[in-house]
């Protein structure tokens, strides 16, 4: 999500009121902290004009990326 609210251009505080969400809650989201509910993450694809199936895409990307290990 940190990704895309950089494409965006937009802060997590502007994205948080966007949205109608706590800045905490989305902080704890983002960082794993906390488990969004179906009904959150619909709020957060709908803030990026995107698809829940393309939010999920997004997320998983940036897990696999931050799986990478480099090689010995």
């Amino acid at each position: 999500m940190r990704r895309l609210r950089y494409e965006h251009q937009i802060n997590r505080k502007q994205f948080a009121l966007m949205i109608g969400m706590d800045r905490g809650y989305l902080a704890g989201i983002e960082s794993g902290k906390y488990n969004a509910t179906f009904d959150k993450l619909c709020a957060i694809a709908d803030g990026f004009d995107i698809t829940l199936a393309e939010l999920l895409a997004e997320v998983d990307d940036e897990q696999v990326d931050e799986d990478v290990t480099e090689p010995r």
